[in-house]
């Protein structure tokens, strides 16, 4: 497939994605959800006359209106006391995308070492087998209590909560403030994906090592599916930081919404839904626009690979990983 066929769709297909997603936030907030409760106000309050001003022309957008001002403007509107959510929103994004960022970080380094030794080693089976299970098994409530209460309440290793700024000088700022925040997030987080990559890794590995085929090839296929799994992984962990964020006090988009939820503001709930779903695939997007740019295999649709492959084939193998 040439680059230029592969960008367009693509995009296309990402841009009917965020159509999609942005009319579902409509549909769930405007019409059968958080919108249609009325929020409390209090009589003679200043701020609350505003709110009740602005609940009341929110409650009236139309669809067509809603679309020109997401695609017209670029706007995703106001709350009820008159913020504007675009930069609101969108101000929340790294901090989501830094926990992200920091759980792939932590499943890399842990899982594939431990995928690795599942599949070469017989000693190693017996840690990294009963790891994926309880990795995928065990509720992130769980591991937060365990880590909170060991790793910062009794060493006091690392802060149980807060958020520091990458950029910055003084204070809580700067890369090592903000990795040492992150690293307790990063690990409830990433447990899970952890134990998923152990077993992509082993079955990757197993894979490789039964290939009849040039290895150089089959490594660089296996490279690739993996990529497209980072991938697809990291554009999933924006809406799945939620009850992280919560738990650790971060103020991400899964915070956002909790925080529109408790203001009775519909409207921050339907801003956080669309950014986080823009800033997914804007993501994901951008990844693929860039690698396919200089690897040709990444064009590749798995399935159209699949069916390209013969039985034996370790192509065959790594894209039905």
């Amino acid at each position: 497939m040439s680059y230029r066929r592969y960008a367009a769709e693509r995009i296309a297909a990402s841009l009917a994605v965020l159509f999609l997603a942005a009319s579902l936030a409509y549909v769930i907030v405007h019409l059968v959800g958080p919108g249609q409760a009325k929020p409390t106000f209090q009589p003679g309050d200043a701020i609350d006359v505003v709110r009740r001003v602005n609940y009341v022309h929110y409650r009236h957008e139309t669809y067509p209106g809603f679309l020109w001002r997401l695609v017209g403007h670029g706007s995703l509107g106001h709350d009820l006391r008159g913020r504007d959510l675009t930069s609101l929103t969108f101000g929340s994004a790294p901090v989501t995308l830094s926990l992200s960022a920091g759980a792939i970080v932590f499943a890399l380094l842990v899982g594939v070492p431990l995928g690795v030794l599942w599949a070469r080693r017989r000693l190693g089976r017996l840690v990294a087998a009963p790891f994926a299970l309880l990795g995928v098994s065990v509720f992130p409530v769980g591991v937060w209590f365990y880590l909170s209460f060991y790793l910062s309440y009794r060493a006091n290793a690392f802060p149980v909560a807060g958020y520091c700024n990458l950029f910055g000088s003084g204070g809580c700022s700067g890369p090592v403030q903000w990795s040492y925040h992150l690293v307790v997030p990063s690990i409830v987080l990433g447990v899970a994906l952890a134990a998923v990559y152990a077993g992509v890794t082993r079955r990757l590995t197993l894979a490789l090592d039964r290939s009849e085929d040039d290895r150089a090839a089959a490594r660089r296929g296996a490279v690739i599916a993996f990529g497209k799994l980072l991938v697809r992984n990291a554009s999933w962990l924006v809406g799945a930081t939620f009850l992280v964020e919560i738990l650790f006090q971060l103020e991400g988009l899964g915070r956002q919404l909790l925080l529109g939820y408790n203001l009775g503001d519909p409207p921050i709930i339907e801003a956080t839904l669309i950014a986080a779903t823009i800033v997914a695939v804007g993501l994901s997007l951008a990844v693929d626009l860039v690698a396919g740019a200089f690897l040709p295999e990444w064009r590749v649709n798995e399935f159209q690979q699949r069916l390209a492959s013969g039985p034996d084939s370790s192509a065959r193998a790594v894209s039905g990983v």
